[in-house]
């Protein structure tokens, strides 16, 4: 029996998960969790570096000190496009700025006057956004001084330079900064050279399932820690997540539902028309070199928030409430596009859902239950938006969607997802990051042997779960009167 360890860190939580290995299964325990949000530094949003490291260190010291313990390596996978940068000493020259940071608008703006937004999608394969990493670097030039910045570092391979002082970055990870040149594991230096003006301390793109080495001794030793090798894994949760897929239905699509939810398919090379331009998607690694042509939309952030709210009023709400609350209530007939900009980061989610209600001639939520309603069918119903364009601009209608990630285990969610897109559904693995972080190890140390044989290993051992369409009057309905929002928005 096999045990390798896997840091899953997303945009609002972390875990750590030992997996279990027998040659034919994979069976998993969740060892560590913990909060992950950034934190207002001065004018600017940041994450706690020095948090996250110290809860990286207490999980690993927690799952060693576990009776029959024996994991022989670690890997990390973290969300997309945030960066560190290291000097010559190894140490970090400023915590690293969150996505959620607005500061980066003005200085997109700026090179959008440069180059053509199509052409920088073309340029890239990355849809053009404010958080990408190319945006941010260009804002905190402003601020930070990176004279003496020998590595930068996107933040997977930021955390396993803090264990091994090996600096290296990944393939599918770097795929998310807009910093790529198109269709290759090769920084874009002609754009970063025009954009910024300057040089940038950039590692080397290279792919998983390697092991770059071990933890170090001065960290084993300061920190309490047995020695592990630590191994490249997919750096993106998304790639992570795909890989652990098992998707045995031809011309399927995939979706991670998280924090944001993912929705595409593989391809060979980047898709990079007009129409793939004008529609939002983008282009980015997956574990085998390839791609994954996808919309990035918004997840559960808005639910996230709207927790937040109702329990500063006293209504503290679980996924259990939540799901009575939903299953009590109508129809909902109130729809949001969850992509808006109102939704991506507001004083109060509670008015910004109200005010877009209005905006759209709609009536606003008069309950929390009808609000809840109202969020997940139009969480379904963007989703289901998106799938169309995704079956035009591929040229073929998806034949099942395959889901993974933590937002599977809201099951209304996936049966509305299945009734407003007219497809069956076919949900699991929920951990599918940490467990596609797991193959990549074991892929790493030589006991499995590819993509395929990996997923048929995660076949072996979870349960699916399939959704299939209902309530088709009602959702076509709601499909039309979605369509009529977003054209009029």
């Amino acid at each position: 029996m096999t045990q390798v360890l896997s840091f899953d860190i997303g945009a609002s939580n972390g875990r750590l998960v030992r997996h279990h290995y027998d040659g034919k299964r994979l069976t998993s325990e969740i060892v560590h969790r913990f909060d992950n949000k950034p934190v207002k530094r001065n004018e600017n949003y940041h994450w706690d570096f020095t948090y996250l490291m110290n809860q990286i260190f207490t999980a690993t010291r927690k799952a060693q000190s576990t009776k029959g313990n024996a994991a022989v390596s670690v890997g990390f996978d973290t969300w997309g496009v945030d960066f560190g940068a290291i000097d010559q000493s190894g140490n970090l020259l400023f915590e690293p700025y969150s996505y959620r940071d607005d500061h980066t608008v003005p200085y997109m703006h700026e090179t959008l006057e440069q180059i053509d937004k199509y052409d920088l999608f073309k340029l890239t394969g990355n849809e053009v956004s404010s958080i990408n990493t190319l945006f941010q670097v260009k804002a905190i030039v402003e601020k930070e001084s990176f004279d003496n910045a020998v590595h930068l570092l996107m933040m997977p391979t930021l955390l396993q330079y803090q264990l091994t002082g090996i600096p290296i970055n990944e393939f599918t990870i770097s795929s998310t900064t807009q910093m790529l040149q198109t269709g290759k594991q090769e920084w874009n230096t002609d754009l970063l050279d025009k954009v910024l003006n300057r040089a940038l301390p950039l590692t080397d793109v290279q792919l998983p399932h390697q092991i770059i080495g071990p933890v170090s001794n001065r960290i084993q030793k300061k920190e309490g820690i047995d020695l592990l090798d630590v191994v490249l894994t997919p750096g993106h949760d998304t790639a992570c997540a795909l890989s652990a897929l098992p998707m045995l239905i031809d011309k399927s699509f995939f979706m991670s539902i998280g924090t944001w939810t993912v929705i595409g398919t593989e391809i060979d090379h980047p898709i990079v028309t007009l129409e793939a331009f004008e529609k939002g998607f983008t282009n980015e690694g997956t574990s085998e070199g390839i791609y994954r042509f996808q919309n990035n939309s918004m997840g559960f952030w808005i639910m996230q928030e709207l927790r937040r709210e109702w329990k500063e009023a006293g209504h503290t709400l679980n996924y259990e409430t939540e799901n009575h609350l939903v299953r009590d209530s109508e129809f909902s007939k109130m729809y949001i596009d969850p992509n808006a900009d109102v939704f991506f980061n507001p004083p109060s989610m509670i008015e910004a859902i109200e005010q877009f209600c209005l905006k759209t001639n709609q009536r606003k939520p008069e309950s929390i239950s009808e609000t809840i309603r109202s969020v997940w069918e139009s969480m379904a119903l963007s989703y289901a938006y998106t799938i169309r364009q995704l079956e035009n601009i591929v040229g073929y209608s998806a034949k099942a969607i395959y889901a993974a990630g933590g937002g599977i285990q809201n099951t209304y969610l996936c049966q509305f997802i299945s009734n407003a897109t007219g497809k069956q559904m076919i949900t699991g693995p929920v951990e599918s990051s940490s467990l596609g972080n797991g193959l990549s190890q074991l892929r790493a140390i030589g006991l499995i042997s590819s993509l395929q044989e990996g997923r048929e290993v995660i076949s072996n051992s979870v349960n699916q779960t399939e959704f299939d369409p209902m309530d088709t009057e009602y959702w076509s309905y709601a499909m039309s009167r979605f369509e009529e929002i977003m054209e009029k928005k």
